[in-house]
């Protein structure tokens, strides 16, 4: 035998993990949102070539998802800026330089539990740039085993 469910009415109620439309009877589900959302907004000022900063530390077992970020900056070289796991594997990067004195940056995000990148398990996630100067960066994430 098949469960129907019932409105106190008498009609039938359709389940649907699709988005509800108005006045639609049904049981729609929510996606779970992932916990402990953060962010942090960090001005690194990369005095070497291929310098890198510290953005978040590593925790022990668990991964970092990002899953928005932002980098903007006055350099006018042309600067391979990149998300690193640890110091070894860049996971995201963008070719930034105004080439004069404007400001360039890129930026992007998804809604979460989507995530754009992650680091490798218990590593900090980096911030590298091939060319000296002053970057704005700012990030949301959050952390998963």
């Amino acid at each position: 035998t098949q469960a129907r469910l019932f409105t106190s009415s008498g009609g039938s109620v359709e389940g649907s993990t699709g988005t509800a439309s108005t006045g639609e009877l049904g049981l729609h589900i929510r996606v779970v949102q992932p916990t402990g959302r953060q962010s942090t907004s960090v001005l690194a000022n990369i005095g070497t070539t291929g310098g890198s900063t510290q953005l978040i530390s590593s925790a022990a077992a668990l991964k970092h998802k990002v899953y928005a970020f932002s980098v903007t900056s006055t350099v006018s070289a042309i600067s391979s800026v990149a998300f690193v796991s640890s110091a070894a594997s860049e996971r995201w990067g963008v070719i930034l330089g105004s080439g004069s004195s404007g400001i360039t940056g890129a930026n992007l995000a998804v809604a979460p539990p989507g995530f754009l990148f992650e680091t490798d398990v218990a590593n900090a996630l980096n911030f590298s740039a091939s060319s000296t100067g002053l970057y704005r960066v700012s990030l949301g994430w959050f952390t998963e085993a």
